[in-house]
């Protein structure tokens, strides 16, 4: 969940996601049904372990493959601000000619 908070949904989260959702709405209920519960609970194991087997095959999210197209490159800058010493890596569009 703080992955969530701080970096976002990624897509391998969804099944997670999912099945917490399910976990959860099932919990709060609070069904007297153990069956229920128990399928609840079997279903949401199964969708993290999707979730775990699919950051096991693809890894993290990165944007390796991503073809830019467009007038434009993707220009990059990493450095160290003055005040705080905080890292910032800044992003930018570049012409086309002159990133050649």
């Amino acid at each position: 969940m703080l992955g969530f908070y701080f970096e976002g949904l990624r897509m391998h989260q969804f099944p997670y996601m999912i099945g917490v959702s399910i976990h959860s709405a099932v919990a709060s209920l609070r069904i007297k049904i153990d069956l229920a519960n128990e399928v609840a609970a079997l279903i949401a194991i199964g969708l993290v372990s999707v979730t775990v087997l699919l950051a096991f095959l693809y890894g993290d999210t990165n944007l390796d493959r991503v073809k830019v197209t467009g007038p434009y490159e993707v220009g990059h800058r990493e450095f160290r601000s003055g005040t705080l010493g905080s890292e910032v890596s800044v992003f930018y569009p570049v012409d086309r000619n002159h990133y050649k």
